[in-house]
């Protein structure tokens, strides 16, 4: 792997022009997808994508990990190929005026940044919580599962993420008890049709649920000493991203989500896209995407483009969003494929459901790793998604994947 000297310091025979230089935070599926894009549409440029792990990491199976099910090793070098660099490291800062990063105590210049660090568990008042965000979270929490075999399981929050950890973990943990708690019902986005079958499923597996009155994670004192005791207390009320947007001066919301306009550039800093979790619409416009890897992959694609065309000197394009289907997964044998109209994200009366769906949920994971893969084999554009001029969000939607 290159050290951060042997990166920014790349030679070039005389006489020709220095390579522009794009740095790319983030080795998750908005960064990975970005630096392949512009690979693909701009051979002239000098790529380093920083990642502070130096695998991929699925997180759309974490809930699978949590459950005891064995992750895929998925180095990063191999994902991006060799003529997009890789380094290992940690971003302490982003110096927005002069335009270069903190590394690990070194210094590295940019003339684009493309900022995908996605995003985390909500932390208010819930560090003693167990969290599924990440592999550590989830190894932690299944090691824990396997030496408390007396305790239950209490899941914070009713919307994917708890709905899916809870069925993987039914179907490995057949005599846990398992409760799921939130303010609202579990599916309650979802059509009639859907959240019958998810309501019947959850019936059927013996999951509980529990309504909350107050936020667990702003009342310090809702999970008490008794209940932690009795059962283990797993976070899963939503997402925040990283403080280091908001501490390098840009604009950002009480989620530490970058406001961009419609070509994902931050406010008030063109030479910044912000993609995937960690980017949040502002100037006016309502949001359109919710976390996870179907708004995180075309967001990254669309950045890898439209850094090609800005430094090709062209006009960014408005990037384009249609809502097409919700996957959810209620173990390795049932699931649910929401169908949504595509301007607004609304539930439709289109659904699938038990095993076709499961093997529909599994199918979309596959394409998740295989599409960037065929990307960077064949040179070809094969990752696309439904587009459309009108983007709105209900609503209701706006915490769905928590």
């Amino acid at each position: 792997m290159p050290v951060l000297s042997q990166v920014w310091l790349m030679p070039r025979h005389a006489g020709m022009k220095p390579l522009k230089k794009v740095i790319i935070l983030g080795g998750g599926y908005a960064g990975v997808n970005a630096a392949l894009r512009l690979r693909l549409r701009n051979k002239d440029v000098e790529i380093t994508l920083v990642n502070d792990r130096s695998d991929f990491i699925e997180r759309i199976r974490n809930h699978e990990l949590a459950a005891g099910r064995s992750a895929r090793q998925l180095p990063l070098s191999d994902v991006l190929g060799e003529d997009i660099r890789f380094v290992l490291g940690r971003v302490q800062k982003i110096d927005v005026v002069t335009r270069q990063v903190l590394i690990d105590g070194q210094t590295c210049a940019y003339d684009m940044l493309i900022y995908a660090l996605g995003s985390g568990a909500l932390s208010r008042n819930a560090q003693h919580l167990h969290t599924i965000n990440s592999r550590e979270g989830a190894e932690r929490f299944h090691a824990d599962l396997l030496s408390r075999k007396d305790h239950g399981v209490t899941i914070l929050g009713s919307g994917l993420t708890g709905i899916e950890l809870a069925t993987e973990l039914r179907e490995r943990f057949p005599d846990r008890k398992i409760t799921l708690m939130d303010r609202r019902q579990p599916g309650s986005h979802l059509g009639i049709k859907a959240q019958n079958y998810l309501n019947g499923t959850l019936s059927d597996m013996r999951i509980g649920f529990e309504i909350l009155t107050v936020d667990p994670l702003t009342n310090s004192g809702f999970v008490s000493d008794t209940e932690k005791e009795m059962n283990l207390v797993v976070n899963c009320m939503g997402f925040q991203s990283p403080d280091l947007a908001r501490k390098s001066g840009l604009r950002c919301d009480d989620k530490n989500r970058v406001f961009v306009n419609s070509h994902l550039q931050a406010e008030g800093h063109p030479e910044i896209l912000v993609a995937g979790d960690a980017a949040v619409y502002g100037f006016g416009l309502q949001q359109i995407t919710y976390a996870g890897c179907a708004t995180a992959m075309p967001m990254g694609t669309y950045a890898g483009e439209t850094a090609a065309r800005i430094l090709a000197g062209e006009n960014p394009t408005e990037f384009r969003y249609g809502f097409t289907f919700q996957c959810i997964s209620l173990g390795r044998k049932k699931g649910i494929i929401q169908f949504l109209d595509k301007r607004t994200g609304a539930a439709t009366g289109a659904v699938l459901t038990g095993k076709t769906a499961a093997a529909f949920k599994e199918l979309i994971c596959r394409l998740t790793v295989l599409l960037p893969k065929l990307e960077r084999k064949t040179r070809l554009p094969f990752y696309t998604w439904r587009k459309t001029r009108i983007m709105k969000r209900i609503g209701s939607l706006a915490s769905k994947a928590a």
